[in-house]
């Protein structure tokens, strides 16, 4: 069998007077091969197969994706419709609310104007309230103290009516003591011819006694007046006592009489607040004598003062008390006269009060407002302070 390309080549050689080029049979060889045609044939053939193999492959996961993605969607559409008609039912619900409360709204609106208006009425009326209050409030203020100027007063004279009263029924113990004598002289002298002398005499001592009994009391007791002026301490044995108690003879000097410059703080403080070594004696409308002393002087407001050798004393017991909290041996107020410890003597604007035994004493050895003769509560009679030295 001979070979096709041969027989080409032949035909070729055969025809032609020219020999055939050998290079363009080569290439012609290449191009006309019915071999390799089929070949590529095939391959693109089988190419394009598989190809359509993968796209109906891929088109059907697609499709069933795309079908199990549109079941889902459908789902979901329904469970949207079914959320958006609960959505619609709940919106108009709301709007019916909304409504209402727009309707309410309104009623608030109006019923906040007719509020604030009333609220302007109220804050006028209440304006004017406060401005007669206030006004009020001055004209009350006036009267307390126009009140308290009247109280002071009347208490000042307390204090002098008290201390006339005693001098009067001291000048009438006197009178009557005298007039028995006098009786006794008339039964027995009634011819004695010096009787019209003594009788001259009596009438003259009785006048002096009625102006100055208290210069006659000091007279009975020389001592006392030489060293002390007052009108509680009038027998020589509180004195004594007194000396006893401070270990030497003391010197009294008067800084301050309730009777003569007010029973009131103001007066007090400005009299004695200044000076150290105070002795203040008390004397009740009961006629009981007591007080206290102190190193410390009665300056400050509000405050405690130390002072380790204070005492408060009664002079009618003849005994005297120890501070036992010394930190608290006195208590300076302005609003009162003057305080031994914690009340044990409160010497306040209106009367006397006793917390003993509190700050001196001691509630195993003394009884219960022992130093007030058991007393919680008393009216002074008179107050006078002494500077010691």
């Amino acid at each position: 069998m001979k070979d096709e390309t041969n027989e080409e080549y032949e035909q070729m050689s055969v025809g032609s007077g020219d020999a055939p080029d050998p290079n363009s049979f080569s290439k012609r060889k290449k191009f006309k091969s019915p071999i390799d045609k089929r070949k590529i044939s095939f391959i693109i053939l089988l190419a394009l197969i598989i190809l359509l193999g993968i796209y109906f492959i891929i088109k059907s996961s697609y499709v069933s994706s795309l079908s199990d993605t549109n079941h889902e969607i459908q789902n979901e559409i329904y469970s949207l419709s079914q959320k958006e008609e609960k959505l619609k039912i709940q919106t108009n619900k709301l709007l019916s609310q909304k409504e209402s409360l727009e309707n309410e709204n309104k009623k608030l609106i109006k019923i906040i104007d007719e509020t604030k208006e009333e609220n302007a009425k109220l804050e006028n009326e209440i304006n004017d309230m406060e401005k007669g209050i206030h006004e009020q409030q001055s004209t009350k203020q006036k009267y307390e103290e126009k009140t308290n100027k009247s109280k002071q007063k009347l208490m000042n004279l307390v204090f002098k009516i008290d201390n006339l009263r005693e001098k009067i029924k001291e000048c009438d113990n006197q009178i009557k003591e005298y007039q028995l004598k006098i009786g006794e002289i008339e039964k027995s002298n009634d011819n004695d011819s010096k009787y019209k002398e003594i009788k001259k005499d009596k009438k003259e001592e009785r006048k002096r006694n009625k102006n100055n009994s208290e210069d006659n009391l000091m007279e009975i007791n020389p001592n006392l007046k030489s060293r002390i002026n007052s009108k509680i301490i009038v027998d020589p044995k509180y004195l004594s006592m007194l000396d006893d108690w401070f270990k030497k003879e003391l010197k009294y000097k008067l800084l301050y009489r309730a009777s003569e410059d007010g029973y009131s703080p103001q007066s007090f403080h400005s009299k004695v607040d200044k000076y150290k070594n105070t002795l203040i004696i008390i004397k009740d409308v009961n006629n009981f004598i007591f007080g206290g002393f102190t190193r410390k002087t009665w300056e400050g407001d509000k405050i405690y003062k130390k002072d380790k050798r204070a005492i408060v004393f009664n002079l009618d017991k003849e005994k005297y008390y120890e501070i036992n909290d010394e930190d608290k041996s006195i208590f300076c107020d302005s609003d009162n006269l003057a305080i031994f410890g914690e009340g044990d003597i409160y010497l306040g604007t209106d009367s006397i009060k006793s917390n003993f035994p509190k700050t001196y004493g001691s509630a195993k050895d003394n009884k219960e407002n022992e130093l007030t003769m058991g007393y919680t509560k008393l009216t002074p009679l008179e107050v006078e302070v002494f500077q010691l030295s």
